[in-house]
């Protein structure tokens, strides 16, 4: 015999619904998880259930695992060391 709990959650005008943390929490859901949703029109039910996605593998983690070592430069980096002086003509103009 399986024992079922019942939760109750307010659906928001936006249409979005909290999933009560003993739900999330058995099914281990965290934020940004994703959730299939599988409504049965005859019984007028739905159900919730969480998407397991595969682990990445081979070649593609490995691109994953490379980026960790790429150094990201921002604006400021490529900047740095310009003089605005070079960029201009005499009369304060941008050279072309």
């Amino acid at each position: 015999m399986s024992m079922k709990a019942i939760y109750i959650s307010r659906l928001s005008e936006r249409g979005q619904v909290s999933v009560p943390i003993a739900i999330r929490n058995a099914l281990g859901l965290t934020p940004s998880s994703l959730i299939a949703w599988t409504l049965d029109a005859v019984t007028g039910t739905a159900t919730l259930s969480p998407v397991r996605t595969p682990q990445k593998g081979g070649a593609q983690a490995a691109l994953g695992f490379a980026a960790r070592f790429r150094k990201t430069r921002r604006t400021a980096d490529w900047l740095r060391g310009v003089d605005d002086t070079e960029l201009m003509d005499p009369q304060g103009r941008a050279k072309r």
